[in-house]
């Protein structure tokens, strides 16, 4: 088995068939997909189960680990070459997956292979296009670039494959929420290089339900920032630039209550 799509997932019923609709389009040999359920309350299992017959697998928790752990269940289930992580609500553009098994291939230092994505509203209607550090860079130079401008620059797990190699124990910290994305592929990047195919790859949806609208408001927001600064590097500029952020922030709250 060379590569494995893992998706994490709680009440994805509304969108997962599209999910994996679009990772059953990706011409690559050797690709597992499985689905960890969290316990969903709606019909994802169900939906997922339609899949079985075209090789889809469904992980079921007994209890509701919550999200970030569910990711690290992924990670513990990856047995192949190659893993992605893929969000059970975002949509995998054709040929992504095999461009970026086609990187890993060439370029055996490379760990973590990014890509452009697509930022679009709940019914996939693009909005705009966000785009991350192009080409190829050691993994300490892209890490320094993301600290600086206290900024992902690398992209989340839909926009990364991953060789399972350079992952290791590298796992998402649950202290963490607004930038435990980011802090992963930091963890990875430390003995990898990184690379950029430079091309939109997959459809980020945005909706009311994501985990960034939920439970990422402007404190947590303003942590996670701090501690990403005194891991990596970002420096007093890195913090000064995290309060102004949220003092900027509240203030737009308190104009609007």
């Amino acid at each position: 088995m060379t590569v494995q799509i893992l998706i994490p997932a709680y009440n994805a019923a509304a969108f997962i068939d599209q999910t994996l609709d679009s990772a059953l389009r990706q011409q690559v040999d050797g690709l597992e997909i499985v689905v960890l359920d969290n316990c969903s309350t709606d019909d994802t299992v169900r939906a997922v189960r339609r899949y079985a017959g075209r090789g889809v697998r469904v992980v079921e928790h007994d209890v509701n680990v919550g999200s970030l752990r569910n990711h690290n269940r992924a990670l513990e289930l990856a047995s192949a070459d190659y893993v992605k992580l893929l969000s059970s609500d975002d949509v995998l553009l054709p040929g992504m997956l095999a461009k970026q098994v086609a990187a890993l291939d060439a370029h055996p230092e490379v760990g973590v292979v990014s890509c452009n994505c697509r930022v679009t509203d709940e019914r996939l209607n693009p909005r705009h296009d966000t785009t991350y550090l192009p080409g190829r860079l050691p993994g300490r130079e892209a890490i320094a670039r993301c600290a600086r401008g206290m900024a992902n620059l690398v992209g989340a797990p839909s926009n990364t494959l991953l060789r399972r190699s350079a992952v290791r124990d590298a796992r998402f910290d649950r202290s963490l929420k607004w930038l435990a994305d980011l802090d992963f592929v930091c963890q990875v990047l430390g003995r990898c290089d990184y690379f950029n195919i430079d091309e939109v790859g997959f459809l980020y949806r945005r909706h009311d339900a994501t985990d960034t609208r939920l439970s990422c408001p402007t404190p947590v927001r303003v942590h996670d920032e701090f501690e990403f600064a005194r891991r990596y590097g970002g420096g007093l500029s890195g913090r000064a630039r995290s309060v102004y952020r949220a003092a900027i922030a509240e203030a737009r709250a308190f104009r609007g209550a």
